[in-house]
Order: structure tokens, then sequence, then C-alpha cells
């Protein structure tokens, strides 16, 4: 039997991570006041980060607080 295609990282994007990042964490880090400054509502907020520095390394998960999280 074939294998499915692998995912794209937008694929990825939409069916893992947003979900998980909505029902776990933006209820306090999205809208007007974000815990520690930490706004995850896009890739450009998260890269950017909050108060405790970027959410996520590019390539390097063991120094994302994100995931570490």
């Amino acid at each position: 039997a074939d294998s499915p295609p692998p995912e794209s990282l937008e694929e990825m994007w939409l069916r893992r991570v947003e979900p998980l990042l909505d029902k776990s964490c933006l209820k306090c880090h999205a809208g007007v006041r974000q815990q520690g400054n930490l706004d995850l509502r896009s890739l450009e907020t998260i890269l950017r980060g909050g108060d405790q520095g970027p959410a996520i390394v590019p390539g390097k998960p063991e120094e994302s607080l994100l995931f570490q999280y």
C-alpha cells in the first residue's frame, strides 16, 4: 500500500499546531493583554517572543521555550 504524502508545513500548522495553541495557549497569550507579553496568534509574534525571549528557535526545539512548555 502506498503511504500518504508528507504534510506540508502549512498543513501541519493548520491541522496540528494551531488547534493545540487555540486549545491550550491562546486564552492567556492573545488579545489585548498577553501574559508575559507573549502573543501566540502568529508566527511573527511567536518568533518575537515575550519577556523571556523568543518562544521558538527555528531548528532548535531544545532551546524553544514553547516546545519546553
